[in-house]
């Protein structure tokens, strides 16, 4: 049997991933900063088949307590959702996103792991209008996706100096469950009575139901053709107004639509961060080859109904502290 370690596992797409695994027989080491409910309530239930490791992943001692007759890592750990208002808090991604990926990397080598899936981003893309594939420029402009490049440009390194065994997935926007990051402000604005549409609406997402991207994951991780490999994952092209609407109805609530005209949209969405400029991500030539289809049949809306629905409950919860 494969013995596995997830690092993350704790997180919205860890603990997802965790319990997939666990319902396929495997034996899983979650490497946590903090173990949560979700994590409890899953060992309870798998018992022996789940060990839980309370660290953090710039410990190299930790790291290398849990690379212990490991064959397969899935690394999910980093630092997401936040805007660095220092250079402290710039620092805390590079941290954790870049360095303490690459001493995971190193240490994989030194154990000999067999398969490592590493979660970068599309975030890591330059904006465009174009479509996106694996092969358009890199760069960017914000301090999670150059921490995420700089480890995907380690990554890289690293296959071609050591042969590491390493696959590189680069989710887009990703949506349904206890997502909490993802259209985090204009879930805000709308439940504040409130909704502000930038240009005409018609610019585009790429974007993946969780679960659907936590089945993608596993495909990938099991099929050698992927081994040293960049691919994109994405199932959905969306756009702003369609997003907008599906997120409005879920809210059950009378919003106001503030429309900016096209000539302060960008400068607007620079400045109040509420939304990343929309790209269509086009999926990569390798993905296509996979034939994927949604495995869990949610189409957009009823993620973003669930989304929306799971925001709620965690909201309502803040304010009554």
């Amino acid at each position: 049997m494969v013995r596995i370690l997830i690092t993350g596992a704790g997180g919205w797409l860890g603990s997802e991933l965790t319990k997939q695994l666990l319902e396929q027989g495997e034996k899983i080491k979650a490497l946590v900063l903090v173990v949560n409910e979700k994590l409890k309530n899953l060992k309870k239930f798998f018992g022996s088949n789940l060990e839980i490791i309370e660290g953090d992943i710039c410990d190299k001692k930790i790291i290398i307590k849990s690379l212990d007759n490991v064959d397969l890592v899935y690394h999910l750990a980093a630092k997401v959702h936040f805007i660095p208002k220092n250079e402290n808090d710039e620092e805390m991604f590079y941290k954790i996103n870049t360095y303490a990926t690459e001493q995971l990397f190193n240490l994989c080598l030194e154990k000999k792991v067999k398969r490592i899936i590493f979660y970068s981003s599309v975030s890591v893309y330059e904006q465009s209008k174009e479509e996106i594939n694996v092969d358009s420029p890199k760069r960017s402009n914000t301090a999670y996706g150059k921490s995420k490049l700089m480890a995907e440009k380690i990554g890289l390194r690293l296959i071609k100096e050591k042969g590491l065994p390493l696959t590189i997935i680069e989710p887009v926007t990703v949506y349904g469950g206890e997502d909490l990051g993802n259209f985090e402000k204009l879930r805000l604005l709308i439940n504040k009575g409130l909704m502000i549409r930038f240009g005409d609406g018609e610019n585009k997402k790429t974007v993946i139901y969780y679960k659907d991207l936590i089945s993608l994951t596993l495909k990938i991780a099991t099929d050698e053709k992927y081994l040293g490999k960049v691919i994109i994952c994405g199932t959905e092209i969306i756009s702003l107004n369609e997003i907008i609407s599906i997120l409005i109805h879920s809210s059950h609530k009378k919003v106001r639509l503030f429309k900016i005209n096209k000539f302060l949209t960008n400068f607007i969405i620079k400045l109040l961060q509420l939304v990343n400029t929309s790209i269509t991500r086009k999926l990569s030539n390798q993905i296509k080859t996979l034939s994927f289809t949604n495995k869990y049949n949610i189409d957009v809306t009823q993620g973003l109904i669930e989304d929306f629905t799971t925001f709620r409950k965690y909201y309502s919860k803040e304010i009554e502290k």
